[in-house]
């Protein structure tokens, strides 16, 4: 699902992003067809009870079954938010059993910076986010990715004025986790 940039130019800015919706559907059905369908064609084909060396495998399906099944669920019930206003950004963060949220006022904030995102192999996508960043590393925002170092200055300028803040030169590329994002990284 394609993340809509957001308008830093009217408060507030509300920016989500869902999981993958289709990859979590296609795990709960391909669990549910090899959980279920497996073991009976075993028993089809067989014309009776399984032989003794296919009970270990019978035993652990259905486990492995429940945990892809509850992968998949996850993944269509997965929603990162982030809500900026006038008086400081909240951060939500909902999973099948979980929901983490925080909320941190604006004066907190360092300012606004952009940076080149650390090389991940086999993915592809924008290379550039825009950040509001934190003393505390686990509370730095990404607010969007750009293409092009450009584009990203661009939405740089144009989230530290509309948020009110400073305009942090751009850092180097970190390599690693980098507080809450929204977008891969």
């Amino acid at each position: 699902m394609k993340a809509e940039e957001p308008d830093f130019s009217r408060l507030p800015v509300v920016i989500s992003r869902h999981g993958h919706r289709l990859r979590g559907l296609l795990m709960v059905l391909a669990a549910a067809a090899v959980g279920l369908g497996l073991p009976l064609v075993l028993i089809a084909a067989r014309g009776g009870p399984p032989e003794a060396w296919q009970f270990p495998y019978l035993a652990v399906l259905p486990f492995a079954t429940v945990l892809v099944v509850l992968w998949g669920l996850h993944e269509l019930r997965h929603r990162r938010e982030i809500v900026i206003d006038g008086d400081g950004a909240l951060f939500r963060e909902r999973g099948l059993f979980s929901l983490r949220s925080w909320r941190e006022p604006l004066s907190g904030y360092q300012g606004v910076t952009w940076r080149m995102r650390a090389p991940h192999r086999g993915k592809i996508g924008k290379p550039y986010v825009v950040e509001l960043t934190h003393a505390r590393k686990s509370r730095c925002l990404v607010l969007c990715a750009s293409a092009g170092e450009t584009q990203a200055r661009r939405r740089c300028e144009e989230a530290a004025k509309g948020l009110s803040l400073p305009l942090i030169a751009r850092r180097a590329p970190v390599f690693g986790a980098r507080g809450q994002s929204i977008f891969s990284t």
